[in-house]
Formats: C-alpha cells, sequence, structure tokens
C-alpha cells in the first residue's frame, strides 16, 4: 500500500443496474469495464470446468477468482424470549438448514461453507473448525422435543425479515420458511425495503434475518466488534448478542499484535460464539468477477479492501 500512489485515470462511472440480465448484456456490449458476475448468469460464462467460456476468452475478457472480505449468516435476536433463551430451538432451526443446498442456489457452489467465526485470509481463521450442527432432520425435531415443542406445537410463529424486496432476498425467505416448515416451525416473511431493513436492524425489532459483513479492514477485531456488548443496537451487534466472557477477551485482543496468545484468545472467542449460537453460519463469499482486457492493474482480491480503484488503468490502443 503506497497513500502517495497518484490514480492513472481521471474518473471512474459507477452504474446502478439491479437486474443481473441487464448488467451482463452491458458488460457484453462493453457499457461495463468490470463485472462482478451476477448469479443468474454463471452458466453463461463459467465452464463445467470452472474456466471462463472460450468465445469469451476469444472476446478478451479474463476471470478473477478468489475469496473475498464477505461473508453471510442466518442471525437469531438474543433477546427474543423464545428464540435467545431456548438454545435448543436454536439448534433445531440450524440443524434443518441444508447450508449445502442454500449454498448451491444462491452461489452456483462458489461459496465456501463457513464454519469459523473468522474468514479465510483472516488471523485466527481455522479451516477445521467445525460447527456444532450438521444438515439432519431427525436430529432438529429431536432438538426441538428436547425444547418443549415437539414437532412445533406450542411456537408461535417466527418473522423472517427480508433485507430488501428483490427476488433473491425473497428466495431467501421462502427457502428459509420451507426449511422450517419440514419440522414444524411456521415463519411469516416480512419484505422491506433496505432502508427499512436498516431502520428495523438498528430499533432492535426483528427476530430472525439474513445477515452478512464486508470486512472494512482486513482484521479480527472488525469482527468481533459485531458481536461485542458494546455495541448493541443502534450499534452493528444486530443479534444483541451478550457474553462476558467474550466481550473481556475482546478487550484484551482488539489491540494486540497477531501471535499465538492472540490466537488462542480468537479460538476461545471462536468456541463461545459456537456454543451460544447467535449466528447459524452460511457460507464466505467467492468473487467471481470478468474484466475486459483493456482494464490494467486489476488485482482487488489480493488486498481484500476496497482501495484498488486508484491503481487502475485503461488501455487506450
Amino acid at each position: 500500500y503506497n497513500a502517495s500512489v497518484t490514480p492513472k485515470i481521471d474518473r471512474i462511472h459507477f452504474k446502478i443496474i439491479p437486474e443481473g440480465t441487464t448488467q451482463w448484456l452491458n458488460f457484453q456490449k462493453s457499457k461495463l469495464d468490470i463485472l462482478p458476475l451476477p448469479k443468474d448468469e454463471f452458466s453463461n460464462a463459467i465452464a463445467a470446468s470452472g474456466e471462463l467460456k472460450p468465445e469469451l476468452v476469444s472476446n478478451n475478457i479474463k476471470l478473477m477468482t478468489g475469496d473475498s472480505n464477505i461473508y453471510w449468516w442466518f442471525a437469531f435476536n438474543m433477546k427474543h424470549p423464545i428464540l435467545g433463551k431456548n438454545k435448543k430451538v436454536r439448534l433445531a432451526i440450524a440443524s434443518a438448514i441444508n447450508r449445502n443446498e442454500f449454498i448451491k442456489l444462491f452461489t452456483n457452489n462458489t461459496g465456501r461453507l463457513a464454519g469459523s467465526l473468522y474468514p479465510p485470509g483472516i488471523f485466527g481463521f481455522n479451516e477445521n473448525q467445525k460447527s456444532p450442527f450438521n444438515y439432519d432432520l431427525n436430529k432438529a425435531k429431536e432438538y426441538l422435543k428436547q425444547a418443549g415443542f415437539a414437532e412445533g406445537a406450542g411456537l408461535p410463529e417466527f418473522v423472517f425479515d427480508l433485507r430488501s424486496n428483490d427476488t433473491v432476498a425473497r428466495q431467501i425467505g421462502e427457502f428459509f420458511q420451507n426449511e422450517m416448515k419440514k419440522i414444524g416451525i411456521k415463519v411469516k416473511i416480512i419484505p422491506n425495503t433496505f432502508a427499512k431493513f436498516l431502520e428495523k436492524l438498528k430499533q432492535d425489532q426483528l427476530q430472525i434475518f439474513f445477515d452478512g459483513w464486508s470486512l472494512d479492514y482486513p482484521d479480527s477485531e472488525n469482527i468481533l466488534t459485531l458481536l461485542s456488548s458494546k455495541n448493541l443496537p443502534p450499534g452493528p451487534n444486530h443479534s444483541s448478542f451478550q457474553n462476558t466472557e467474550f466481550d473481556q477477551l475482546f478487550s484484551i485482543t482488539e489491540t494486540m499484535e497477531n501471535n499465538e496468545q492472540k490466537r488462542k484468545h480468537l479460538e476461545r472467542m471462536d468456541a463461545l460464539f459456537q456454543e451460544e449460537l447467535p449466528w447459524i453460519l452460511l457460507y464466505y463469499k467467492r468473487d467471481y468477477v470478468l474484466y475486459h482486457n483493456h482494464v490494467k492493474n486489476f488485482e482487488p482480491l489480493a488486498t481484500k479492501l476496497f482501495n484498488f480503484f486508484k491503481y487502475l488503468d485503461i488501455d487506450k490502443h
């Protein structure tokens, strides 16, 4: 990183195009230089081998792939009298979600199943960390029975708030609703504008929701702050998670250099998180980005930051 680097191009135009198909068509017509590959256009660009299709290569289009700084989960409001207070209910819900199917449906199998609180590339990440649950409907039903709600009897209808009112958000809500139906849990889907969703987050009004994070900087502190009781709503601790030992370790580690002692603390915090289960970790996002050959110095995935724009250049020949 060199703060004194002078940008090589005069301006960058960002186009807001909601629909993936329209994005794809604009990119093919060279009206866009760079395109994060839309989910529904994946098969149009990527061959079964995982490589860029030959016709795109012949048109001087390139593909960059790699781990991103973004990951996603289903979140519980830990202040909810049932969801937050009855861990067996949370385990039942987690065990009823086919996360591999979710990754297939919503990422074209490009997402990486998440098991650790820390994503790949972040100090503390443990690729061998396993979730405290697996997809197992029988076990989910048993957890529900142990919680005192056999086959969902006695449970209220839970509310799942959507992050927006677009097609993908609705599909995610319906996926969750259908998974819960298999074990007798009723779910009501509430559509929102993104602004309304954020307002509900800040006011601690949600019960269950799809949430995620794009790291502002590549350090575990930026993740752990999402679970610190110092950051309860309207702060970024959207689940209202509170754990005294977690908070104590966070206060110790947030200014520590990366070393083995810090790694042990991070492992313990991950264990506390897994034990309490405020989130059902889903997947770490992997980037598939297309760009035209005339774009030079395009290296966003190597830094996991958003300062790469000043290095971009355009071959005008």
